[in-house]
């Protein structure tokens, strides 16, 4: 009953969406081009680690299909690129435990060593330093999708990573 429900809502709302009503959407900043060739696409996946100190200081990372991993600040000018690799997608966690301390990380799927790559995210600096190795290879051949998931309760990390033909 409720995927009808569902299903009768979504048909509703695509009939009153006529082309008048869709709204016109613009970005009020862009983040500068992520490093590349000439004429490349490699722009990709996005994440957002908002600094709970300093909001106005947190850092846009983005994957970079090409290269590794690109930092940016809410303005859009490129901080740092971390040369990895080609990332596919990239996510944020919080307060991850590392040994006997909690860091707040970012992390993505290399496609060049179906590997995960993850850094800590140092608060006072945010420098961020690699912590993962050729160790964090998955089993997975061509590892492309990704995403972290805290589960707050048994405060624990999970990283789920797919390949294209979608072995998880």
């Amino acid at each position: 009953m409720k995927q009808n429900i569902f299903f009768i809502g979504a048909l509703l709302f695509t009939v009153s969406c006529t082309q008048e009503s869709v709204p016109t959407v613009t970005a009020a900043v862009e983040t500068e081009p992520c490093l590349a060739l000439e004429g490349e696409d490699a722009a990709d996946d996005p994440a957002i680690w908002l600094d709970p100190a300093n909001p106005d200081q947190s850092l846009i990372f983005g994957s970079n299909k090409k290269l590794g991993l690109e930092v940016y600040n809410l303005e859009g000018v490129r901080l740092a690129h971390y040369p990895t690799g080609k990332l596919n997608n990239v996510d944020v966690a919080l307060n991850v435990q590392f040994g006997d301390a909690q860091h707040d990380i970012v992390a993505a799927s290399n496609r060049d060593f179906d590997r995960i790559d993850v850094w800590v995210i140092d608060p006072a600096t945010h420098a961020l330093t690699l912590v993962s190795d050729t160790a964090m290879r998955t089993q997975l051949t061509g590892v492309y999708g990704f995403c972290l998931w805290n589960d707050t309760l048994n405060k624990t990390t999970f990283a789920f990573v797919n390949n294209k033909g979608g072995e998880v």
